[in-house]
């Protein structure tokens, strides 16, 4: 038999899908029988018009088969086989070569995590980017916003990511604050430098992503150093001493300094006192791994009422010491909730959902700052390619060497 296959190279398209024309023909003196098989690619990849064929002596016949590229397959060249064996003797098998061309396709997509944080002059966010593509890119980080008054610092400053990889870094965007007045809203939007250059900006890690437009936007609500409720307790305390002072003043010009004027005066200063700090409650803690203790920073601790758990009523980020605190809280029982890139997100203390979460109640001026909340981190997955000459049903086996288990789950297991 004779086998010829057209054409021998492809470049496939942005369908990644090319058509390939099997001919066999039947140099025998006998009817033969032929089976039509294509190696080198997955079953799912390849429609055979026939795989089986029969021919008269000096016959031929043409096999239409579809080879389509799901996405994402690393760009570059790859060579598949069209193997014809012959069911009638001399059962003899001939194999014809077809080099396929992937093309490459650049895609990345960037989250920020979390979209807002209220913070003073700074606030840490979490950038999680994924090379969507089938070739290596090479993403320099860059922030921007619509006044020009924000700074952005990125950990590390620029990733470089094989196809379908996920890398995680850190940002911290700070803006002019306010001394007094309304929190200000910063919005701002992530994306990629410019190429500095016609080549790119670190060779051989492949070229930089052009993007005019941000793949993440994000917002800073920046507190004023002077808060209004820090002024508005400012105000009531001097209110409340002139007002002090006036009625000590003229109960003593009146009644001669009387211990009954006196103790009335104190009496009002006291209650107006009172008032005053009925929200000086104070709620802290710590966020630390799961797995060895070490402290993280950076991820977002947002605050409920216990009797409203749908929108948070304040929400802070954790500092280099994974340590939080949130001030001038009134007096009442709450519910908090700590979530951060590559992390499950935690209720207080160990819950998945707010039902199941413990509430804390403070009194008035009462400060609670031992509050502990252990992160672990999201289900990851594995995936790989088999290659051989007959892959079908095999079995593969994970194993999670002993070092890298928590030291719970060590001790817990039989030897």
């Amino acid at each position: 038999m004779r086998v010829q296959v057209t054409p021998e190279r492809v470049e496939l398209t942005e369908e990644n899908a090319v058509e390939v024309f099997v001919t066999v023909h039947n140099t025998g003196e006998l009817i033969g029988g032929y089976h039509l098989r294509v190696l080198g690619a997955d079953p799912s990849w390849v429609t055979l018009e026939s795989e089986n064929l029969s021919l008269f002596p000096d016959a031929s016949e043409t096999i239409r088969a579809l080879v389509r590229i799901p996405p994402g397959v690393a760009a570059g060249e790859r060579r598949i086989a069209v193997q014809v064996r012959e069911l009638t003797p001399p059962q003899a098998i001939s194999i014809a070569e077809i080099e396929l061309v992937v093309p490459p396709q650049q895609a990345l997509k960037l989250t920020l995590t979390p979209m807002t944080v209220v913070g003073g002059r700074s606030g840490s966010f979490g950038v999680i980017l994924e090379n969507t593509g089938n070739t290596t890119v090479y993403a320099p980080l860059a922030g921007t916003d619509a006044e020009d008054v924000m700074r952005f610092a990125f950990t590390p400053p620029a990733l470089t990511l094989a196809p379908g990889d996920q890398a995680i870094g850190d940002l911290l965007a700070s803006g002019p604050r306010r001394w007094f007045g309304s929190p200000v809203v910063r919005a701002f939007g992530i994306g990629l430098q410019p190429e500095p250059d016609e080549t790119g900006a670190d060779p051989g890690t492949g070229k930089p992503l052009a993007s005019d437009e941000p793949l993440a936007t994000g917002t800073l609500l920046q507190k004023p150093r002077i808060s209004r409720a820090a002024l508005g307790l400012a105000s009531l305390l001097l209110a409340v001493t002139v007002f002090a002072t006036v009625i000590t003043i003229a109960f003593s010009a009146v009644v001669g300094q009387s211990a009954s004027d006196r103790n009335l005066a104190i009496q009002i200063a006291a209650a107006r006192n009172s008032v005053a700090i009925a929200g000086s409650s104070v709620l802290g803690g710590t966020v630390v791994l799961l797995t060895d203790g070490a402290p993280v920073a950076g991820v977002t601790v947002e605050l409920f009422d216990a009797s409203a758990t749908t929108v948070p009523i304040m929400q802070t980020a954790t500092g280099s010491d994974g340590t939080w605190q949130i001030d001038q809280l009134p007096s009442g029982s709450y519910l908090f909730r700590v979530s951060g890139a590559g992390f499950a997100e935690i209720w207080y203390p160990a819950a998945t959902s707010a039902s199941d979460a413990t509430e804390v109640t403070v009194q008035v001026g009462q400060q609670i700052t031992d509050l502990q909340v252990a992160l672990g981190g999201l289900p990851a997955s594995v995936a790989g390619l088999v290659v051989g000459s007959d892959v079908a049903g095999a079995v593969l086996t994970v194993q999670v060497p002993v070092e890298f288990l928590p030291a719970e789950a060590v001790a817990a297991t039989p030897t």
